[in-house]
């Protein structure tokens, strides 16, 4: 995982930057590892004004997290709605080991 995202970084690619940073968030939320905070930190200075702001929102649905700052985002099923699908996949993943347990914090 850290040599993906060394090369995301070094491609300048920011639509690239953001997925990865996402995918860390529900690595760290599936993991349950006290990981989330930071990961969804560095997701909002990615994309804090930029494309792809909605994803610091999902991180957070993730992760169970509430908003530090109320969402400029309008989801058509609602919010608490939306939250509890994000939420819902986290909490489907299997509680035995698998290959995510593996990737590079």
């Amino acid at each position: 995982m850290a040599l993906l995202d060394a090369e995301v970084r070094t491609s300048g690619a920011r639509g690239a930057r953001t997925t990865l940073a996402l995918a860390m968030c529900f690595h760290h939320a599936v993991l349950d590892d006290g990981g989330p905070d930071a990961a969804i930190r560095d997701l909002d200075q990615l994309t804090r004004g930029h494309d792809y702001a909605y994803y610091t929102d999902i991180a957070h649905f993730m992760a169970g997290r509430s908003l530090h700052i109320p969402s400029t985002e309008r989801w058509y099923d609602g919010p608490d709605q939306v939250r509890d699908r994000w939420r819902s996949l986290v909490t489907a993943r299997p509680a035995q080991p698998g290959p995510w347990q593996g990737l590079a914090r």
